[in-house]
């Protein structure tokens, strides 16, 4: 069990065995959740990506996007056999 001591702004250094273990090297970004039996610590990976694609990294469009892939994996969608019949549809609702 390794451990550590919290020091001054809430400091703590992880102890080598660990930082190896978790793969962590300096400048990873950690995320921390209280759970139940104590704090979880997850690395975290930065991504860059331009402004305008912001959007589609948000939490919100990511559980709707990982829905629409479970649906057509699932076969619960519709299949129109063309661009025509696929926009007449959105015509009609």
């Amino acid at each position: 069990m390794a451990v550590s001591t919290v020091r001054n702004k809430g400091q703590v250094t992880i102890p080598a065995d660990v930082r190896e273990a978790a793969h962590l090297k300096e400048g990873t970004i950690v995320e921390f959740t209280v759970t139940e039996d104590g704090v979880l610590m997850k690395a975290k990976v930065q991504v860059l990506v331009d402004p305008e694609d912001a959007w589609f990294y948000s939490a919100a469009w990511q559980e709707r996007h990982r829905e629409a892939i479970g649906q057509a994996e699932r076969g619960d969608v519709e299949s129109d056999g063309s661009t025509e019949d696929f926009l007449g549809a959105l015509d009609k609702s």
